[in-house]
């Protein structure tokens, strides 16, 4: 499965043995990976965030391979690839920082360019008066400002990883204290570049006569216990429902295990009865693992966060 960039890269999901998918950037005419990219898709991210956060993130590194190729090796004889330029210890200045930014904020004016050049080399002579103003309307046109603050983020993040020979591999960039430096200068940079939009809202939570009937609807059997507490009546029974009894246990549980703990969706679902801990106060673990090839849904779920342990409630327990 490919995904097009631009003429120079797409992003690729290679499928490991184990059934990871792992977003790579890759030449388009040659299907090598870039070096540096993949390294920091391994090393850095690849346990760190979702496949879809990566595959964004290479969206943004494709426009600094792409910039650097088009733009800042204009004139010369020879074309030297961003991984050279990576390798051997080089670093961007702070001007060449300035005009990568001004191409990732009229990246899409430079597609619709490179649309309109392949246009012309297909159609043929367009009149001169359909294009006349094109470029001087264009010049103003500028992506969103939660683009940039996207393009932004995974750029500052790139650069900072190269920053580390160890990581990239390669010459230094300099010596321990001149890396440090350099990376405070990105921070600084990048601080004035990234808006800090965020277009996530909260959800409200469900009202207490809202989750009563939700569990009305869907709930289990509850009896009165000799506490006064309400207690599951077991085995677990439901009232009537056009679900099968199969179904109605797995929607309250996901239900249970969503409210009580907290669990994501993808985490909810990638739940095995191995995760399951021992012991009268047993509680869960969440594990991120591989995607299972065999497992025929999709997309596949997936744990987002970073495996942990937790306490369950007694409603869960006495499942």
């Amino acid at each position: 499965m490919a995904e097009r960039i631009d003429r120079d890269w797409q992003v690729v999901t290679t499928r490991l043995p184990g059934g990871e998918e792992v977003p790579t950037l890759v030449a388009a005419s040659t299907w090598l990976p870039a070096r540096v990219a993949l390294r920091y898709v391994m090393r850095e991210r690849r346990l760190r965030v979702m496949p879809n956060t990566i595959r964004n993130e290479l969206y943004a590194i494709a426009r600094i391979y792409r910039w650097y190729w088009n733009e800042h090796q204009k004139g010369l004889q020879t074309r030297e690839d961003f991984d050279d330029f990576l390798v051997a210890g080089s670093v961007l200045t702070a001007r060449q920082l300035d005009a990568l930014v001004e191409h990732l904020v009229t990246t899409r004016s430079e597609q619709r360019r490179r649309r309109q050049e392949q246009v012309d080399g297909v159609v043929g002579v367009i009149r001169a008066d359909a294009t006349d103003g094109l470029d001087d309307q264009e010049e103003h046109e500028f992506i969103q400002a939660e683009t940039l603050d996207r393009y932004a983020r995974a750029t500052k993040g790139f650069l900072r990883f190269a920053l580390d020979a160890s990581k990239r591999g390669g010459a230094p960039a300099g010596d321990w204290n001149e890396i440090r430096i350099l990376g405070e200068q990105l921070e600084a940079y990048f601080e004035f570049v990234i808006s800090k939009v965020h277009l996530s809202i909260r959800h409200r939570p469900l009202a207490a006569d809202e989750e009563e009937a939700l569990i009305r609807t869907f709930g289990p059997i509850y009896r009165d216990g000799a506490t006064g507490q309400r207690c599951l009546v077991l085995p677990i029974r439901f009232s009537h429902s056009h679900f099968t009894p199969r179904t109605r246990l797995r929607n309250w549980l996901m239900y249970r295990l969503a409210r009580d703990c907290g669990l994501r969706r993808g985490e909810i679902l990638k739940l095995t009865l191995d995760d399951i801990l021992p012991g009268r106060h047993g509680g869960l673990k969440v594990v991120r693992r591989p995607d299972d090839p065999s497992d025929p849904r999709l997309p596949a779920p997936a744990v987002k966060t970073k495996g942990r342990s937790m306490p369950t409630t007694r409603v869960l327990r006495e499942v």
